[in-house]
């Protein structure tokens, strides 16, 4: 199951703390291969620009807020 996630500029940030994070990572089934994101503002500012990147960020297994204005987002 995908984790919750909170829309930041039209990416969906996955709104995990870090053990529960860390918990869905250890106990992940890897039956199928999937990916975790670090996104910071410059990467969803360029998601917006390009439909590609913005579909990667929006379909990974986690997507983790990298940095300042994306985890202040994410409290909110």
């Amino acid at each position: 199951m995908k984790p919750s996630r909170f829309n930041f500029l039209n990416v969906q940030i996955s709104a995990e703390s870090l053990s529960t994070a860390t918990s869905k990572v250890l106990g992940y089934s890897f039956q199928k291969p999937d990916y975790i994101c670090f996104p910071d503002a410059s990467v969803v500012k360029a998601a917006n620009d390009d439909p590609l990147l913005l579909n990667i960020l929006n379909h990974s297994f986690l997507t983790l807020p990298d940095g300042k204005p994306s985890q202040l987002a994410a409290k909110l």
